[in-house]
């Protein structure tokens, strides 16, 4: 958040958004994902410095709550509408990403959301089980934010979310298989001999659901983490 608020204060910081959405194993970027991120910063680097044009990542510009029927309604700042719930590029997250507390951040206080719907281009609305009472807490891609039937095979994965902008940019270099192999059956890229595989716990697909190999990086702008609160009485919080 910290990070977050800077670039938005100061013109001369500028977030380019978040590492999740990269492929990584163990909480950590794997070579397809350090690529990837290095084609999203070029992308940015392009975008301020060459092109001269402004850049703010996917993020909250204003929530609004209705306590009474426990909706919450958050409109995004999106470089390039439309909002889209992507369940291709990461799997489903559960709530995909959201997560909404009363009073304090723990699980005995976490509120059940029952559906999480895009409105319009730029909004996305919370629906929860109850009214919202006392202080409010919506966090993104917190650590509760997990892979939906999380299998146990998966379980590094945590801290992400599904939301992202509508961006088409493709990035230079491709999606490789980490465990390709030449016609001799041997891997193409080498590995200590414990090593079984190098492939990430998750790999991106494509719409059809096949894995991005040899496919661009698509460059899509996906929403950062973010916290915010509105204390008990307040129902409206502006941003940006």
């Amino acid at each position: 958040m910290a990070q977050l608020e800077a670039s938005n204060e100061y013109k001369d910081i500028i977030c380019t958004g978040p590492i999740y959405p990269m492929t990584a194993r163990g909480g950590h970027l794997d070579a397809n994902g350090y690529r990837w991120f290095g084609e999203i910063l070029g992308k940015v680097y392009y975008q301020t410095q060459i092109k001269g044009k402004n850049f703010k990542p996917l993020q909250p510009k204003e929530i609004l709550l209705d306590r009474a029927t426990g909706q919450i309604q958050i409109r995004f700042h999106v470089p390039v509408p439309p909002l889209a719930l992507d369940v291709n590029t990461l799997p489903k997250i559960r709530d995909y990403g959201f997560e909404v507390y009363q009073d304090k951040a723990r699980s005995g206080n976490r509120i059940n959301i029952t559906k999480v719907e895009l409105n319009g281009k730029d909004k996305v609305v919370l629906t929860c089980d109850k009214p919202l009472e006392g202080d409010v807490l919506i966090m993104y891609t917190d650590s509760g934010s997990r892979i939906e039937n999380q299998p146990q095979e998966l379980n590094h994965l945590q801290g992400h979310g599904n939301l992202r902008d509508s961006d088409s940019s493709k990035g230079f270099y491709k999606y490789i298989d980490l465990d390709g192999k030449n016609a001799d059956g041997a891997y193409i890229y080498p590995r200590e001999k414990f090593e079984s595989r190098l492939r990430p716990d998750y790999e991106p697909k494509d719409d059809s659901g096949n894995i991005i190999y040899n496919q661009n990086y698509p460059l899509y702008n996906f929403c950062v983490g973010f916290y915010y609160k509105l204390t008990s009485g307040k129902n409206k919080l502006r941003i940006l």
